[in-house]
């Protein structure tokens, strides 16, 4: 992977609203998911500088061990290659309802990059845009997050990925009406949200179709 040094804005990192990408940590583009080593090689910017630095403080604390010792300090476990799907729909943990996000690609002053979530964030790989925002309009629906709430206390607990083995989402399907207007409806609230607008309109109708979507009256 190589970092592309970004410009955080306060408060990033901290909270990841729903149908938003507020909780971004670094746009990335991947090369591979072995770190590549800087070689004795000057830093190319002051993030590495800086990383450099606080990696010889932590190396020398009482108790640290590295998992991979021929591994650089930068390297970053339980990744993959969904991690840099190209449709993911990613939520919050550690919160206190269920708040998710389709994330893809974005333009930068660097060209388009992938954004690339926390790791405070759990996430869906997903085949299409349609078939992230589907799951994405389910996750924030009223209906999942009562539930989720029921047996997943609020705090460092909530929103972990195995919430997720609770919930009978059907598969998507393209020839499924009540699937591509959940996706339809997700779409619009993430536009809607990033132009400032009010999204309780879309939320009711997710409401509506999700209940639809598992026959609940």
């Amino acid at each position: 992977m190589r970092v592309v040094e970004w410009k955080r804005k306060k408060g990033v990192g901290r909270i990841l609203p729903e149908w938003t990408m507020e909780n971004v940590l670094a746009k990335s583009e991947r090369t591979k998911l072995k770190a590549v080593p800087v070689d004795g090689k000057k830093p190319a910017s002051s993030w590495q500088t800086a990383a450099a630095e606080d990696a010889k403080i932590y190396a020398g604390l009482k108790g640290h061990k590295q998992k991979v010792p021929i591994a650089p300090f930068y390297s970053m476990y339980n990744i993959s290659d969904l991690t840099f799907a190209k449709f993911r729909v990613a939520w919050k943990r550690m919160a206190s309802q269920m708040a998710a996000v389709v994330l893809s690609n974005i333009k930068t002053e660097y060209g388009m990059k992938r954004i690339i979530s926390t790791d405070t964030t759990s996430l869906f790989a997903a085949t299409s845009k349609e078939e992230a925002h589907y799951l994405c309009a389910v996750l924030n629906s009223d209906l999942v997050d009562r539930y989720i709430r029921s047996f997943s206390e609020a705090g460092r607990g909530f929103g972990a990925p195995s919430i997720m083995n609770n919930l009978a989402i059907p598969k998507f399907n393209t020839d499924n009406k009540t699937h591509l207007e959940l996706a339809a409806l997700s779409e619009q609230a993430h536009g809607l949200v990033q132009d400032g607008k009010p999204v309780g309109e879309i939320r009711e109708k997710i409401i509506v179709t999700v209940k639809k979507l598992w026959n609940i009256a």
